[in-house]
């Protein structure tokens, strides 16, 4: 994608992402800077694509949440935080398959040997488990009303970074425990 750079002069000097954090000519003679891919991003209005799993963990880690004070639902200050888990990925394994094309030759004890093999040979792994502590500020009256997925969901929404992790998350598991001296059955 190409992007517009003012230099000094007033002039628009068109620059492409591989340009991003150097410097290019422009007509008059000059160099203008030319800033990062992410602020170039942002100065053409394209959207933010940083992972919003990255931007959360960096909040948790500086202590910036859960933000605000008041409840997340209806902004009473008698809330309390509450920590909501957030599945978004989940890694698997698939075992590498051995000379199945060999077994139904082979005597059964050759076959045993095969099976011992395949059950030998290392798995592969594949994706990378996120799970995320999402705080979240809870009022009782609210805390008590949140008992589903799309509860919880539309609690983690009224959060605008929480809102972008499920938008690229729509199918996270979600789970809130039960309020403190309460079961859901």
């Amino acid at each position: 994608m190409e992007y517009r750079v003012t230099c000094g002069c007033g002039r628009a000097v068109a620059v492409s992402e591989r340009a991003a954090g150097s410097r290019a000519a422009c007509p008059c003679g000059r160099t203008v800077d030319v800033p990062s891919l992410r602020e170039l991003r942002r100065l053409a209005g394209a959207a933010d694509t940083v992972n919003p799993v990255l931007v959360i963990e960096q909040l948790a880690a500086a202590g910036e949440l859960p933000p605000g004070r008041g409840c997340a639902r209806c902004g009473r200050d008698d809330a309390a935080t509450a920590h909501v888990t957030a599945t978004c990925e989940r890694s698997w394994t698939k075992k590498r398959d051995g000379p199945w094309w060999l077994t139904p030759a082979l005597p059964w004890f050759a076959r045993l040997f095969v099976r011992m093999a395949e059950e030998a040979a290392p798995a592969e792994r594949f994706g990378r488990d996120v799970s995320l502590r999402l705080p979240v500020r809870l009022c009782p009256a609210c805390r008590a009303e949140v008992r589903t997925r799309d509860d919880v969901a539309d609690v983690l929404r009224e959060v605008p970074i929480y809102a972008r992790l499920l938008d690229r998350y729509p199918d996270a598991a979600l789970s809130l425990p039960a309020a403190e001296g309460k079961t859901d059955a």
